[in-house]
């Protein structure tokens, strides 16, 4: 399972280079790394993302920000 998760990541990094501006593309790179037990990687993204300018656009940033927040969560 983790081969699939872990070829999942490289496949979406890869699309976030095309369309870097899509949340729906980070929000799954958070979820994959948080189930590979990675959450502050997945934090990490998540941050990252919201900080950047395109995020100030997207319609979904409260559930990347509802995300982030379980996220967090999780690690305290």
């Amino acid at each position: 399972m983790r081969g699939i998760l872990d070829r999942g990541l490289d496949i979406l990094h890869t699309m976030t280079l095309i369309a870097p501006d899509r949340g729906e593309l980070w929000w799954e790179i958070a979820v994959l790394h948080s189930r590979l037990g990675n959450l502050k990687t997945a934090i990490a993204t998540l941050e990252g993302y919201l900080a950047g300018p395109s995020a100030a656009a997207h319609t979904g940033r409260g559930e990347l920000e509802d995300l982030l927040r379980r996220l967090r969560g999780k690690v305290n």
